[in-house]
């Protein structure tokens, strides 16, 4: 979990979960939505797959990534469970 929250750390980083949480998107269009040079997107697409928060899918040559919902949801409820946010006594 601390690989998700290192993940989330980086601004660049976020702004790749916001732009795949619309859909997946290649490189190349990530690259072309958020103004970022291939070389620091596959940096931050790097830390995102080492949390596990992101995949790729290999199509031939192409490769697109996705979100990976459960390890987003799952670091979400543990943040929530950490802060005691939404537990039965918060009415």
């Amino acid at each position: 979990m601390a690989d998700v929250f290192k993940a989330l750390g980086h601004p660049g980083r976020r702004r790749v979960l916001e732009a795949l949480s619309d859909g997946p998107r290649t490189p190349g269009e990530l690259s072309d939505q958020l103004g970022m040079k291939l070389p620091n997107l596959s940096a931050q697409l790097s830390v995102l797959k080492e949390a596990d928060m992101v995949f790729a899918e290999r199509n031939g040559t192409s490769i697109t990534y996705h979100l990976n919902i459960s390890v987003i949801e799952s670091a979400l409820s543990a943040l929530m469970t950490r802060l005691d946010i939404g537990s039965a006594h918060d009415d």
